[in-house]
């Protein structure tokens, strides 16, 4: 494998990014979802990028976004910020870190949009440059049989 068949490969590769909030108790969400993504898609680049919190009610603002090759799939991709939801139990004995956030994540939109990436990024074509790829069919399949018996 040379370098440059490797890096053409890796050129290849859907990039998932997700963005959340630091100080909001969200890494819980991120290290499921990554797990899963991976699980599911192992071919793909993951990255992680933890948003600054800009001011001190940020707690009650909290990001979590979903991007595919820069476009948002989870959070609302007009604001670009996706507003989560705390539960209403008044319990305040839950030792919950993320605070009683909740985050829906729609893995059937996850799955659809890294196929389209993967079909942007990779066409039905070879990999190659200005190469030409000869259709299979059973004329070429008869004719690589008969070579091979009488090799």
């Amino acid at each position: 494998l040379s370098f440059k068949k490797y890096m053409t490969m890796q050129e290849k590769r859907v990039v998932v990014t997700i963005r959340y909030s630091g100080s909001s108790g969200l890494k819980p969400y991120y290290l499921t979802v990554a797990r899963k993504l991976k699980r599911t898609h192992p071919d793909i680049l993951l990255a992680k990028r933890i948003l600054p919190h800009a001011k001190e009610d940020d707690r009650f603002s909290p990001t979590f976004e979903v991007l595919v090759d820069n476009r948002v799939v989870v959070g609302k991709g007009n604001c670009k910020i996706q507003k989560l939801g705390l539960n209403s139990n008044a319990d305040t004995t839950n030792t919950d870190s993320t605070g009683g956030l909740s985050v829906f994540v729609s893995f059937q939109e996850l799955d659809a949009a890294i196929g389209k990436a993967r079909r942007r990024r990779r066409p039905t074509t070879a990999y190659g440059h200005n190469s030409k790829t000869d259709r299979v069919g059973r004329g070429m399949l008869r004719k690589s049989r008969d070579v091979g018996e009488f090799s």
